[in-house]
Formats: structure tokens, C-alpha cells, sequence
């Protein structure tokens, strides 16, 4: 290298190299020095509130003004969570507001107004901040101070989540833990930035209601300005949706407030969605159950109808539809008298919407996004007949083989998926399945949401560059039809509506799809299973001068 003229550069970038790598040594030292000292301040506030008397903390910081208050609980996690471990003191208010949440939902509501309707705002923030967990459940409390009710439940579960980051070696353990604390500081520092059609940009912190960490975690944020809306949409996403995948559903909604001021979002994932299949890794049974055939059938069967087919059954509707009625009678009654209320449920977070529908939500709008079903079998066990109600599906959208279906056709619905020479296995089929899994009565969500009484289909139609728009959930990206319809209606604007004559599709089987020559498997070939699907035979927009017919609900 010396005779070579790159030797001289060559010898200076190597030293460069071990430079950085000594630069980068050093920086890890410093980097576990800081994490055993946060571990230590940590154990130190555990030790003191532990040792303190009952209350004593509550007591010592609710004598700060509020906003220094939810400063210095949002800025110091530990201390936060320090809050949250030790209760306060009995406290008559928030007993009088605990026992609201027995009332039927429009009366909670509002019982609820008038108990916070009495504070002065100063008393009522420092009440919110010293009471977070009970706050923030309150549909009906206003919004400013479930927002900083929720920013201390955020930092206390990043108090937390800190704290088993620095417990925990590599694994995906470690890389859940990461994942929400990366959520966690941005739900507490980031600003939410809304670009407007007029090129104007609007930012506002994250505007959160509710926030439980447990489980796959609860959360609950407005999107937008409560203080300039007119409208107000209350989105409940589908399947999976946890604190993992917020971020996905959070990007969704937020075109839709940038696209008019006037509109504000609620995010809704204030409850236990249905898991994707295998979220949740199956555990290997322990020896002693071996010997317990009937216990482990039975477990097994919990594990598939809890994580694998867990979107197949109405048990997560059942206790999210409470939940979501309880919610929206809240927001009606906290936002002004004038602002009219949309609810929509993409996919199981249609079963959702129907359920809270039968628990007694109304809303001004329901909106019934590539839905997995009404809930129920018949429209009048919904609380209002006065909702305008729609529907959109495109038509290669998978989930039209469950639409309107459950287990008392799920043999003849097979027979269709099948191909012809497998047809006289369906009822064998779709008995053991359904004998495997259990729980029966519990599958399937109801009357099929296009064929609700009423309804509005809404036209799925095209992007702008004239694609198609197809499958599941591409209704959610801006700049097509689908997405103009939905903003439509909660604006109340004009949609288009389908015309179905004018559309045809059919049902491709279960078939198998072989490559030649392909891999090393079948002699060279490779093959893989193609699952049931629906197949666009013809659409009005096979005419580039197409227009749908357009309803204006203003």
C-alpha cells in the first residue's frame, strides 16, 4: 500500500475508522451509565412513595398551581406513575363520579356535565390531573381536561415501560417494550401537523382522551380542532388494532381533518379489538396437562377463538358496543349543540359500531366501511331510527364471504368456496371446524350491512389516476372516490352512490397456482394455494365518461 498513491488516504481512513470506534465505545459506556442511574432513581422514588403515608403524595402536589402541576407529572414519568401507584385520599367528588358510570349511558352523560359544570376550571384541571384514570373514563368531562388527565396516564405508562426496558436483555420482549415507548414519548412531544386544501398548516399536540397501556392497550385521541368543528367523526378501525398498530390508523384519519378545518376525528381503539391470527404465539402446554385431554381440547379451543379466529365471533363486539355508546353519548353531550356527529366502523370495527347501536348509540350518520356485518339480525334493535345509515364494500373485497353469513350457513358457504369435486366434503368440513372451535352461536356479525334497511351505498368508484379501487382498505387512501365519499359524509356534503346493476363480480374457488420451472420442490415446480376470492367482472367505469349519481346531504 505504501507504493500505491491511495496508500496515504487508506492509512488515514483506517485511523478515522478506529477513531469512530472508540468514539462509539465510549458513547455506550455513557449510555449504561445513564440507564443504571435512571434504574436507580426509579428504585428510589418506588422505596419513598412505599414508605410514605397514604395519600401523602397526592396531597403534597395537589397543592400546585395546575399547569405547573401537569408539567411536572408529564416531564418526570417515575413520578407520575408514583401518582397513579398510590391513591389519594377518599375523595366524595370522585366517588359521585364513579357512580355515574352505573347509570344508563344518556343519563351518566349527563350527570356527568353537571358535576364538572360546577368546578371552577382551575379546580376541575387540578382534580383531572390528581384523578387521571377516572377522568379520562368520563365521556362526558370536558375534552381540555381529559387531554391532560390522559397526558399523565401516558407518562406514568412510560415511567413504567422505562423501567422494564432497563430489566429486560434482547428479545421480543424487549422489542414490545421499545415499540411503545417510542409511541408513548410521541404521544407526549410530538406535534400533530394538518396541511390544509388552502396550503395553510395547523398544529396542535396529541389530543388524547383516554390511554390505558395493559393488554394490547386502549386509546382514545382527537384528530383536529374541537374548538372550530361543526363535525365530528368517531372512526373504529377492524382487526389487530392495538397500541402497536396505532400509528397506521392514526396516518389513516388524519387526511380527513386536514381536508376541512370544521372536521374533527376521534380515533377509537377505547377497547379490546379481536386479534390477527397468531399475535399471540400459542404456549407449549405444560407436562401435568398432558394428562388432561378434556382441559387441553378446551384450552386450545380458548387460544383459537381468542387469537386465531378470534374476528370470526361477536364476542368482542359484545363488550366494545357498550363501551363505544357510552362514548359517543359523552361527546354529544360535551360539544356544542350544533355540531353534528358521524360514526364509522371499518371491518369488525363495523360489528363494533352495530353493537353500540343495539346498547343505545345514536348518532346524526353511521357509516359502515368494508364492514364485517350490521351485528344484528334486524334493524330494529337499534336505539335510533332516525340515523342515516351507509354502506361501502368494493366488490373483490374478501370480506364479502362473510357478510351476512355465520355458522348456521357456514356449510353451505364452503360449498361455494370450494371447487365442484370437493363440494360433498363442505358439511363435514364446516361441522368439525365448528365443532373444533365452539362457541357456535357467537360467529358471525349479523345482517349484511349493504342490505340494512334504508341504506346508502356509497360508490367505491376510482383513484384519480382511474385504477380501481379494490380490496379491504384502500377506500382510506386519499385521492379517489371512496375516500372523497366518506369525507362527504362527514361533512355533509355530496356522495356518489353506487349503482350495483351496473357492476358484476363472481366467486373464484380455492385453487392452487403452479410455477414452471420454479424451485426445488415437485421436481422443479413450485405451488402454492390461492384462497377464495372475488373477481371485477365489469364496472360503470369501464367508460371513462362515467359519473355516479350524486346525493347531497346538506
Amino acid at each position: 500500500p505504501g507504493q500505491s498513491p491511495a496508500g496515504p488516504s487508506l492509512l488515514l481512513a483506517e485511523q478515522a475508522r478506529r477513531a469512530s470506534l472508540d468514539e462509539l465505545a465510549s458513547l455506550r459506556s455513557v449510555v449504561a451509565l445513564a440507564g443504571e442511574g435512571y434504574t436507580a432513581t426509579e428504585a428510589r422514588v418506588t422505596q419513598l412513595v412505599g414508605a410514605s403515608p397514604h395519600g401523602a403524595l397526592a396531597r403534597l402536589v395537589g397543592s400546585a398551581d395546575p399547569a405547573a402541576l401537569e408539567r411536572l407529572l408529564v416531564s418526570a414519568p417515575a413520578l407520575a406513575r408514583a401518582l397513579l401507584v398510590q391513591q389519594s385520599a377518599p375523595d366524595a367528588l370522585a366517588d359521585e363520579l364513579t357512580r355515574t358510570l352505573l347509570l344508563p349511558i344518556g343519563a351518566a352523560a349527563q350527570a356527568q356535565a353537571r358535576l364538572f359544570a360546577a368546578m371552577q376550571p382551575r379546580e376541575r384541571r387540578r382534580f383531572a390531573l390528581l384523578h387521571p384514570a377516572l377522568v379520562a373514563a368520563l365521556a362526558a368531562a370536558p375534552a381540555s381536561d381529559r387531554f391532560a388527565a390522559s397526558r399523565v396516564l401516558i407518562a406514568a405508562a412510560l415511567g413504567q415501560s422505562l423501567q422494564a426496558r432497563a430489566q429486560l436483555g434482547p428479545g421480543p420482549a424487549l422489542q414490545r417494550v421499545e415499540r411503545r415507548i417510542a409511541l408513548q414519548q410521541r404521544l407526549l412531544d410530538e406535534q400533530v401537523v394538518l396541511r390544509h386544501p388552502d396550503g395553510t398548516t395547523t398544529r396542535h399536540p396529541h389530543q388524547v382522551l383516554n390511554f390505558d397501556p395493559t393488554g394490547d392497550g386502549r386509546i382514545l385521541e382527537v384528530i383536529g380542532d374541537l374548538s372550530r368543528a361543526r363535525h365530528l367523526a368517531v372512526y373504529v378501525p377492524g382487526t389487530g388494532s392495538d397500541l402497536d398498530r396505532y400509528a397506521d390508523s392514526f396516518d389513516g384519519m388524519t387526511p380527513f381533518a386536514a381536508a376541512d378545518p370544521g372536521l374533527a376525528v376521534v380515533l377509537w381503539q377505547n377497547a379490546d379489538h379481536p386479534d390477527q391470527p397468531f399475535d399471540d404465539p400459542l404456549a407449549a402446554p405444560a407436562p401435568s396437562a398432558l394428562l388432561d385431554p378434556a382441559g387441553l381440547v378446551s384450552g386450545v379451543q380458548q387460544y383459537a377463538r381468542e387469537h386465531v379466529l378470534a374476528a370470526a365471533y361477536r364476542d368482542s363486539a359484545d363488550a366494545a358496543g357498550p363501551v363505544l355508546a357510552a362514548d359517543v353519548a359523552g361527546l354529544r353531550v360535551a360539544m356544542p349543540a350544533a355540531v353534528d356527529l358521524t360514526v364509522l366502523g371499518h371491518s369488525y370495527g363495523g360489528s363494533i359500531v352495530g353493537s353500540a347501536e343495539a346498547h343505545g348509540m345514536v348518532a346524526d350518520r353511521v357509516v359502515h366501511v368494508a364492514s364485517a356485518g350490521a351485528y344484528v339480525g334486524d334493524v330494529r334493535e337499534y336505539a335510533s331510527a332516525s340515523t342515516q345509515r351507509f354502506s361501502m364494500t368494493a366488490y373483490d373485497d374478501p370480506i364479502r364471504l362473510v357478510q351476512g353469513h355465520g355458522a348456521f350457513d357456514a356449510a353451505a358457504r364452503l360449498r361455494t368456496m370450494l371447487p365442484t369435486p370437493l363440494d360433498p366434503l363442505a358439511p363435514t368440513a364446516a361441522s368439525l371446524a365448528t365443532l373444533a372451535v365452539g362457541g357456535a352461536g357467537q360467529i358471525g356479525h349479523g345482517l349484511d350491512p349493504d342490505l340494512i334497511p334504508g341504506v346508502v351505498r356509497l360508490d367505491t368508484g376510482v383513484h384519480d389516476d382511474g385504477r380501481l379501487v379494490r380490496g379491504h382498505s384502500s377506500m382510506f387512501e386519499p385521492g379517489s372516490t371512496a375516500w372523497r365519499n366518506l369525507l362527504a359524509v362527514m361533512t355533509k356534503g355530496e356522495v356518489s352512490v353506487l349503482q350495483p346493476q351496473l357492476w358484476s363480480s363472481h366467486l373464484e374457488t380455492l385453487g392452487a397456482a403452479v410455477t414452471l420451472p420454479g424451485g426445488a420442490v415437485m421436481g422443479g415446480t413450485t405451488m402454492r394455494l390461492l384462497p377464495p376470492r372475488y373477481v371485477i367482472d365489469r364496472s360503470p367505469y369501464d367508460d371513462p365518461a362515467y359519473r355516479a349519481p350524486v346525493l347531497d346531504l346538506g
